[in-house]
């Protein structure tokens, strides 16, 4: 058993476990925030081209900055993600900063969020 929180780049090894965690999102009527993105496009895989340019830098929209996506991984299960954006603009100097986080909601409580901030550091 892995007992240690990692965060990892997505990549197509993790799609099912991804699309459920999201699911668990949606069935609970809660707002996703940088994971959210994978409702905007046709499929898992655009998903994961879009998020690849969004770390690169690639074809960014004016008022978007670079951004690595990660997933927080723990006992080989997804129990969070996690977003770090490598730049701000004055709307995330105000409201957003560096990093952005999500639980899933049967996680909560645990202490994921405080190792994912750990990790991420």
């Amino acid at each position: 058993m892995n007992n240690i929180l990692k965060l990892v780049e997505p990549d197509m090894s993790y799609k099912e476990e991804v699309l459920i965690y999201v699911q668990e999102f949606l069935d609970s009527k809660e707002e996703l925030h940088g994971i959210a993105r994978l409702l905007k496009v046709n499929s898992y895989e655009d998903w994961l081209l879009k998020i690849r340019d969004r770390a690169l830098g690639y074809n960014l929209p004016v008022n978007k900055v670079r951004t690595t996506t990660y997933l927080a991984i723990y006992n080989n299960s997804i129990v969070g993600d996690l977003a770090f954006r490598h730049e701000l603009n004055d709307a995330l100097l105000n409201y957003g900063g560096h990093i952005g986080y999500a639980v899933r909601s049967s996680d909560r409580g645990k202490g994921y969020a405080t190792m994912m901030l750990k990790e991420v550091m």
